[in-house]
C-alpha cells in the first residue's frame, strides 16, 4: 500500500514537472523569437533626418548627436543623443525619436542670434535673454546689429553676458524684424542709458532713454515708415530724433 502511494506522489510530482518546463519553454521560445526579430537587419538605421535647423547644418547636428547609420536603431539611445544637443549653446530645444523601422529624426529648434557685442577683441553673437551662443573673431555676420557701449565684462558660452548697460539694447534688438535688423548697423547704448542707433548708411536715431519695451516698440514702428519715406524720396539725412515717438523729427543734411 505505501509503494503505492509512494509511486502515485512520485509520478504527480513527475506530472507538475512538465506542466511548468512546458510554458517556461514557450516564454524562452518567444523571448528567442523577439530577439530575433529585434536583431534582424530590418531595424538598422539607414536615415537619419534633422528638422528645425537654420543657421547649423543637418550634417553638424547629426555629427552632434553622436547618431550613426548602420546600428541596430534599438540599441541608439535618443536621451543620450538629446542631452549631447543640449549641450551646444546653439541649441535651445531637442527631441530624438525613433520612426521604426530604420529611421531615426531630430527635432532641433536653435536660439536665435539679436546682436553682437565687442568683448577683449573679439564679438559675442547674443540671444534675446543676452546668453553668449559663441565667440568670433571677427564681425562678419552684417544681419546683425553690433552693440556697443553695454560694458561687457565678461563672457562665457551659453550664459548671459555680464554687461552693467546690455538691457535696453536687448530689448530694441529683439524687436527688431528681418527687414529692419537688416538696415540697423548698430545700436550704442550711452552711460546715462539712452539709445542710440546708426543705419546702414550711418543715418543716426537718437531713441532716448527710459524706453520701455511698449515704447520701444511704437519708435521701431514709426522708425520703419520714416526710414521707407526718406528711401523713396532719396534725401541725405543728417539724423532722426525718436525720442518722442508720436513727434519724430527728420534732421536733413544742408548742402
Amino acid at each position: 500500500m505505501r509503494a503505492e502511494m509512494g509511486s502515485s506522489t512520485g509520478n504527480a510530482r513527475r506530472r507538475l514537472k512538465r506542466r511548468g518546463f512546458v510554458p517556461f519553454l514557450l516564454m524562452m521560445t518567444a523571448v528567442l523569437a523577439c530577439l530575433a526579430v529585434i536583431r534582424s537587419p530590418y531595424f538598422t538605421v539607414t536615415r537619419i533626418a534633422v528638422e528645425g535647423t537654420s543657421s547649423l547644418k543637418s550634417d553638424e547636428i547629426i555629427l552632434m548627436s553622436g547618431l550613426v547609420c548602420g546600428r541596430n536603431i534599438f540599441e541608439l539611445d535618443p536621451v543620450r543623443a538629446t542631452r549631447r544637443l543640449l549641450s551646444n549653446p546653439k541649441i535651445e530645444s531637442a527631441r530624438v525619436v525613433r520612426r521604426f523601422p530604420s529611421t531615426i529624426v531630430i527635432h532641433v529648434r536653435e536660439r536665435r542670434a539679436v546682436g553682437v557685442v565687442p568683448y577683449s577683441g573679439y564679438f559675442v553673437e547674443i540671444d534675446d535673454l543676452g546668453r553668449a551662443i559663441c565667440i568670433r573673431e571677427a564681425y562678419d555676420n552684417d544681419k546683425l546689429p553690433i552693440i556697443t557701449g553695454v560694458g561687457a565684462r565678461g563672457v562665457r558660452v551659453g550664459e548671459p553676458v555680464d554687461a552693467v548697460r546690455l538691457q535696453p539694447a536687448l530689448w530694441l534688438a529683439a524687436l527688431l524684424d528681418d527687414r529692419l535688423r537688416s538696415r540697423i548697423s548698430e545700436i550704442h547704448v550711452d552711460t546715462d542709458m539712452s539709445l542710440v542707433l546708426f543705419t546702414e548708411d550711418r543715418i543716426k536715431v537718437i531713441m532716448g532713454r527710459d524706453n520701455t519695451r511698449e515704447t520701444l516698440n511704437e519708435k521701431m514702428r514709426v522708425l520703419e515708415a520714416v526710414l521707407d519715406r526718406l528711401a523713396n524720396e532719396g534725401e541725405a539725412v543728417q539724423y532722426i530724433d525718436l525720442r518722442s515717438e508720436k513727434q519724430p523729427v527728420v534732421k536733413m543734411k544742408t548742402q
